[in-house]
């Protein structure tokens, strides 16, 4: 609870800061719509997440080498057995057949040969990396989308609170000349009090106009990345653009360019890849290898305390036949 309590406390600080601060930065002035659209662009935070898995991508893309490329293993060890053994020879020396001490390090390169996940990685590797910049170009398109959409409500709150306002200010002149023609006995108080209501109910939309308007501003600074203490005068007005679009024209426009769709299709894709590459651990595995060791004893002759060498090369060949319907 401490820790909670102070980072608030550091928190509400940087929220009462006008600065470039971890809340964003701070905007003053006219602001166009591109200028809005290019900040949101540049410090929107999902945007921003979204981007970061081109790195991921990446690390994705150079792991899935791993099943084809060779891999090299340096090894060590050391054995402390319970006692020597030996044997006595005819002539009645001693002769050491397993030593007490033995140490030894090596090198081994394997080589995969064949198995049947290798295709399948490398496949889902390219589409993950695909499905990456699709829903990166998807993010940006609804970031901008719902910038430029936040821009015009503002614009439009902003419009709403005059009409409020003017409405608010003639309901008071009303109010007054009810008032003024009541007391010459021109008007009844009915006509007063309708005219207070009147006053009363255009109070409370221009309250919440002006609510509306906070909110609109907020949710525009929240898509720039922008501190919410921002106070800029947005230049641009809501244009009139009447446009007649064929439906034929514009479904398939959507079904060849929406960055969702494609998202979905990678996805569906790599599905596929990961099945293939679930059904690739049925198939053996074939792989070739090269070792070189450094042992005492030496390797070739287990009696001789003295280090040596030997090198191995192979085949191995690996078929599971249970393991438990991990596979399955």
């Amino acid at each position: 609870r401490a820790i909670r309590a102070e980072a608030a406390d550091r928190r509400l600080d940087d929220l009462a800061q006008k600065t470039t601060t971890d809340s964003g930065v701070y905007l003053s002035g006219p602001l166009l719509l591109w200028e809005a659209v290019a900040l949101a662009q540049g410090y929107n935070r999902p945007l921003q997440q979204e981007r970061v898995g081109r790195e991921i991508a990446r690390g994705r893309i150079q792991a899935s080498y791993s099943e084809a490329l060779p891999a090299l293993d340096l090894t060590g060890s050391y054995v402390r057995r319970d006692e020597e053994m030996g044997a006595t020879i005819s002539s009645g020396e001693y002769v050491p057949t397993r030593l007490q001490d033995q140490y030894g390090t090596g090198l081994k390169l394997t080589q995969p040969l064949f198995n049947g996940r290798i295709g399948a990685a490398l496949r889902a590797a390219q589409l993950y990396g695909a499905w990456t910049e699709a829903s990166i170009r998807a993010a940006t398109e609804s970031v901008q989308r719902e910038t430029i959409r936040a821009y015009y409500q503002a614009v439009l709150s902003e419009h709403l609170l005059d009409v409020n306002q003017t409405a608010l200010e003639t309901a008071e002149r009303q109010l007054a000349d009810a008032q003024a023609r009541r007391r010459q006995g021109m008007a009844s108080n009915y006509d007063e009090l309708r005219a207070q209501v009147e006053v009363s109910n255009f109070r409370a939309q221009v309250l919440q106009a002006r609510n509306d308007k906070d909110m609109a501003y907020t949710a525009l600074y929240r898509l720039m990345g922008a501190s919410p203490e921002s106070a800029v005068e947005l230049v641009d007005d809501v244009p009139l653009v009447p446009e007649s679009i064929d439906f034929a024209v514009a479904a398939r426009t959507a079904l060849e360019r929406r960055a969702d769709l494609a998202v979905a299709e990678y996805a569906l894709r790599l599905q596929r890849e990961s099945v293939a590459a679930a059904q690739g651990r049925y198939w053996p595995e074939v792989a070739g290898y090269v070792s070189q060791t450094w042992a005492n004893p030496d390797p070739h002759e287990s009696a001789r305390d003295e280090w040596g060498d030997e090198w191995q090369a192979g085949v191995q060949l690996n078929l599971p036949l249970f393991d438990g319907f991990d596979r399955r």
